[in-house]
């Protein structure tokens, strides 16, 4: 029922995976055709993949959800390095240009209208108490900004081929040419250490183990968060003038992802992989000290808000309307106890946390 509060006294209403235990489907393959030379621009480092015409590409996914869950490998260095896919190779030897963003040039909201499309997505944030929009767009060629506010260092981090976008705080970071669960593989310049963005933890060098900090980023459309944010400052396409983007191209909006977004195919393996739901469909994952749940955004439209009990652990769950985001908070809903969440892929979310649970939303309809 629309607009309703409802209440999950119990975990009665969580689909309690893993859906690793679920009927995969035969065949844990999938194809991705590729007609002719396909020159790929994910992690903006000019990574060529090329076939001859007509030629597919099998791309074999590994099924080791029961092993991560077992041996509680989801967090273990060891076990993600071994599964890094290094793109290197698959590119040419010219060195890849670096897009990331470290001097970020800002403008007002009236001065974006003329570049942004109002229903075309942008990803928010608030820092210090300031709004900043940054357009989905040249975040799909930048991957990092690198920022600072009120003296105090963050990064917006997003990858494409997972749609996931986090806010660390603390660090300056880079893009590695790594992907692990075709996420990706972040570098701390400070240390050299490898971040996975969607993990947040260096999995190797000087920080090995350390977690980043995450700030809450919302993926929402210019028009919703202008109206929300009237004060807020916008990412200026300005700020990378060496990436190969245009006004024109931001105004129609073009993604460089479409067709992949579109698509129900993945790039490159991933450890685990469950057919629970479409691979593409976005869910919001949470972090729910140290467990992991999934909320179909979708479906979650259909509420205002949720109370349930994860592992004796108070969870309140909120649809912003104005926002078109899901918000989750441990306990009272205040700025204070919200909850690590980010939207990204079903195959993603569940390939990083094969142990993770689903919410049921027409269970409690």
């Amino acid at each position: 029922m629309r607009g309703q509060q409802k209440t999950i006294p119990k975990r009665d209403s969580i689909t309690l995976l893993p859906p690793a235990l679920r009927k995969l489907g035969k065949e844990h393959t999938h194809y991705l055709a590729l007609a002719g030379t396909v020159i790929l621009s994910f992690l903006l480092v000019g990574l060529a993949l090329t076939s001859g015409p007509e030629q597919n590409r099998k791309v074999l996914h590994l099924d080791l959800a029961k092993e991560m869950i077992a041996n509680n490998l989801s967090r273990n260095a060891e076990f993600i390095s071994s599964h890094l896919v290094d793109l290197r190779p698959m590119r040419s030897t010219i060195s890849p240009p670096d897009y990331t963003i470290n001097n970020p040039i800002y403008v007002s909201a009236e001065a974006a209208d003329a570049y942004l499309v109002p229903d075309k997505p942008i990803f928010g944030v608030v820092v210090g108490g300031k709004a900043k929009a940054y357009p989905k767009y040249i975040l799909s060629w930048a991957n990092v900004v690198n920022d600072k506010e009120g003296g105090k260092r963050f990064s917006i981090t997003y990858s494409p081929l997972t749609n996931s976008a986090i806010a660390y705080q603390g660090r300056e970071l880079g893009v590695s040419e790594k992907l692990y669960n075709d996420n990706i593989v972040l570098i701390d310049r400070k240390t050299g250490s490898e971040i996975p963005q969607m993990l947040g933890m260096a999995i190797n060098g000087p920080a090995k183990g350390k977690q980043l900090k995450p700030y809450l980023v919302e993926e929402t459309t210019w028009a919703q968060w202008r109206a929300v944010h009237p004060e807020t400052t916008v990412l200026s396409p300005e700020s990378g003038s060496q990436v190969p983007y245009t006004l024109p191209y931001a105004k129609d909006s073009s993604e460089q992802y479409g067709q992949y977004q579109e698509s129900g195919e993945l790039l490159l393996p991933v450890v685990a992989i469950s057919t629970l739901y479409p691979l593409k469909k976005v869910v919001t994952g949470i972090d729910v000290n140290g467990a992991y749940l999934a909320v179909p955004k979708e479906e979650m439209k259909l509420m205002n808000q949720l109370h349930l009990d994860y592992n004796g652990i108070p969870v309140n769950l909120m649809y912003l309307q104005d926002l078109g985001t899901v918000r989750a908070y441990q306990g009272e809903i205040t700025e204070n106890n919200l909850l690590h969440s980010f939207d990204s892929y079903w195959f993603a979310w569940y390939a990083f946390h094969p142990d993770t649970k689903v919410l049921d939303i027409k269970a409690v309809e």
